[in-house]
């Protein structure tokens, strides 16, 4: 079966946003918004998180460049402004989704493997 879309959602701190930074522990929950990628359709600016996600995916599981990933985190943003709900996380996740499910790799069971990977990604990202 081909999978067209995945998606992401976003996270909500409900404590310990700032602690997280000094190594201490947080309380996270998920939220109804969602990052949604989808293979191709790619602009001619490729976001630097996208573009450590095709990094880190390159040699881990395609021999060559990944596909071109494209996603939609519109919904984390209301009047031009961001809400603060983990867009680039929730982008990283859903097109290492993507990535592993395009390359038959689903989802279901590789999920360690792609929270490897995002978080990577992320972190190479945003530093």
């Amino acid at each position: 079966m081909s999978v067209f879309q995945t998606s992401a959602p976003g996270k909500l701190f409900l404590s310990g946003e700032y602690a997280v930074l000094e190594g201490a522990v947080a309380v996270v929950t998920t939220v109804d918004v969602r990052a949604c990628a989808i293979i191709g359709d790619v602009s001619a600016h490729v976001s630097p998180v996208l573009r450590a996600v095709a990094d880190m995916v390159s040699g881990e599981i395609f021999t060559d460049r990944p596909p071109d990933v494209a996603v939609n985190s519109d919904a984390f943003s209301a009047s031009r402004r961001k809400l603060g709900l983990g867009s680039s996380a929730a982008v990283c996740a859903a097109a290492c989704g993507i990535l592993f499910e395009h390359a038959g790799l689903p989802i279901d069971d590789n999920r360690d493997r792609i929270l490897e990977l995002a978080s990577r990604a992320h972190f190479a990202a945003q530093g």
